[in-house]
C-alpha cells in the first residue's frame, strides 16, 4: 500500500491473523466477514520467478483458479510456526553436494519471504561460504560489505554482509564451481528443494553480486524471492501451514 508516492514508501498489507486480540481486524478477517472470501488461503501467481509482475489471490486455492495446471491431489502441507510468522518450513536435511563429497549442514527452518531479493543464510552455511571465497578474496576479485537492516517486522535493526565479485569471466566461472547447489529436504512435503548459483547471481556492469546475506551473528534461513517464487506455494494462516504443489500436471491429467 502506497502512502508517500513522491518518495516512494510503502506501507503494509497484513496477510497474517496475528492473533486473538487482533484477528478480527486483519485484512483477511474483514475480507472473510464481508463475504468477499470463504476462507484464508492467499498466494502469489507470477508470470515467472524472475518476473515480478503477477498477481495477488486471496479466498481460493491454486487448484481451484488454475485447475489446469494444479492437481488437488498434488497438495501437501508443512506446518508453519505459530503466532504472524507462520510461513515458515522446517527442513530435515540441508547439504551441499560436491560430486561424489556431501557437505552436511544442521537441519533448520526457514522463512519464506516475498519482500526481499536475496537469501539470509544460516550461520553455519556462512562458515562454509566465507572459506569458499576466500581465494577470491585473497586475489582482489571478490570483495565484501555491510549495511544496517531490520531482521524482521519486530526486531531491533542488524548488520548484514553480503558479497560482489569483479565481472570478469573468469571469475563468473570460478564463481560457478564455488557456488555449489545448496538442498533443502522436507519431510512433511516429501520433497528436495535447491538454490543454485543461477538463483543467486546478478551481473551488473563491472560487478556480480551474490544474492546471499550474512548476519554477524547466527540466524536461521530466509527464502527471499530467488527461493518463494520459484517453488509454488500457497499459504492459510488459520491452521498456520504452508501449501506445495510440487509440479503442473502432467499431459496426461490434461486429457
Amino acid at each position: 500500500l502506497v502512502r508517500y508516492m513522491k518518495d516512494n514508501v510503502t506501507g503494509l498489507i497484513g496477510l497474517s491473523l496475528n492473533n486473538n486480540r487482533r484477528t478480527p481486524n486483519s485484512f483477511l478477517s474483514i475480507l472473510k466477514k464481508n463475504n468477499i472470501t470463504d476462507n484464508y488461503f492467499w498466494f502469489f501467481e507470477f508470470n515467472s520467478p524472475k518476473d515480478e509482475n503477477g498477481k495477488l489471490i486471496i479466498g481460493a486455492t491454486l487448484d481451484e483458479i488454475y485447475g489446469d495446471k494444479y492437481d488437488r491431489d498434488d497438495l501437501n502441507y508443512a506446518k508453519g510456526n505459530t503466532g504472524y510468522i507462520y510461513n515458515t518450513i522446517n527442513f530435515d536435511k540441508i547439504f551441499i553436494k560436491n560430486n561424489s563429497e556431501r557437505i552436511d549442514l544442521p537441519k533448520d527452518k526457514a522463512e519464506l519471504s516475498f519482500d526481499i531479493n536475496s537469501i539470509v543464510a544460516s550461520y553455519d552455511y556462512k562458515l562454509y561460504f566465507q572459506k569458499s571465497i576466500n581465494d577470491l578474496k585473497i586475489k582482489q576479485k571478490c570483495f565484501n560489505d555491510t549495511f544496517e537492516g531490520c531482521r524482521d517486522f519486530l526486531s531491533s535493526r542488524d548488520i548484514f554482509i553480503f558479497y560482489y565479485c569483479k565481472n570478469e569471466p573468469n571469475v563468473k566461472d570460478e564463481l560457478k564451481q564455488i557456488i555449489l547447489p545448496i538442498q533443502f529436504y522436507s519431510n512433511e512435503l516429501n520433497y528436495t528443494f535447491e538454490i543454485t548459483y543461477d538463483d543467486i547471481l546478478k551481473e551488473d556492469d563491472e560487478y556480480i553480486f551474490i544474492k546471499i546475506l550474512f548476519q554477524q551473528w547466527g540466524r536461521s534461513w530466509t527464502f527471499g524471492k530467488p527461493f518463494s517464487l520459484k517453488y509454488k506455494f500457497m499459504f492459510n494462516p488459520d491452521i498456520r501451514q504452508v501449501g506445495f504443489y510440487p509440479k503442473y500436471k502432467t499431459k496426461k491429467g490434461l486429457d
